[in-house]
């Protein structure tokens, strides 16, 4: 059975089928996948702190070093929000009605504050 179609999406990333052809072999045999892509790679982007989605970026090839990313947990309220925050954007962009340049922050007064402040290591603020 050498016809990869047929195997579970699971198995086999789109991608690795191009960019690495012994992933689409391995797929096909009867042992298990070693490498799982990462959550860039499946087009996850982690959430900022404070301003909603990250800026997209372009998938890296997985290093020979395993990276171990810690995901970002939140409560179910949380993450009921963020679903619903993501798909008002998405219906905003689809009518073109979402600026695309988006303020790096909103109050210029709270910015300049916020930049005296003095900061511990990892730039979490001291008092």
């Amino acid at each position: 059975m050498t016809d990869t179609t047929s195997q579970p999406h699971h198995l086999l990333h789109p991608h690795e089928v191009y960019t690495n052809p012994a992933a689409a072999y391995q797929a096909t045999s009867a042992q298990p996948i070693v490498h799982s892509p990462t959550h860039q790679q499946l087009g996850y982007r982690p959430m900022e702190q404070h301003g909603g989605p990250a800026p997209p970026q372009p998938p890296q090839p997985p290093s020979d070093q395993a990276q171990v990313e810690e995901p970002l947990y939140v409560n179910a309220k949380q993450y009921h929000r963020i679903l619903k925050r993501r798909a008002a954007r998405a219906k905003l962009e689809e009518l073109n009605k979402l600026s695309k340049a988006r303020k790096p922050y909103l109050h210029e007064s709270r910015h300049k504050h916020a930049m005296r402040r003095p900061r511990g290591p990892g730039g979490r603020f001291l008092s």
